[in-house]
């Protein structure tokens, strides 16, 4: 009996043990993915839009701005800043609502 019980719980310490190995091993997976990514994109970056005719813009439109890419918190993920400024006026910031250009 105390040879089963010792059997189980060495069992159950190798399972907890390669367990957190793989938990480790992602960790360092994305570590090295989001510093990948930031090595490509970090950084401001200038940005320019042309916008075909619809039913909000008939006469279509152009757009400029910026993007800006940068580590999250505890550099596991990436944070992608957008704005741009439409002609005829209107300001587009992220995923809000175009609203009034007030320049």
């Amino acid at each position: 009996m105390k040879t089963a019980a010792l059997m189980l719980l060495l069992s159950a310490a190798n399972l907890v043990s390669s367990q957190q190995l793989n938990t480790k091993a992602a960790k360092d997976s994305t570590l090295a993915q989001t510093a990948k990514l930031l090595g490509m994109f970090s950084g401001t970056w200038s940005i320019t839009e042309v916008y075909d005719p619809s039913d909000s813009m008939p006469q279509g439109g152009t757009g400029s701005g910026q993007e800006i890419w940068r580590a999250g918190p505890g550099e596991r993920s990436v944070i992608e800043e957008y704005r741009s400024r439409l002609r005829p006026a209107s300001v587009l910031d992220g995923g809000k609502k175009n609203l009034p250009d007030s320049a």
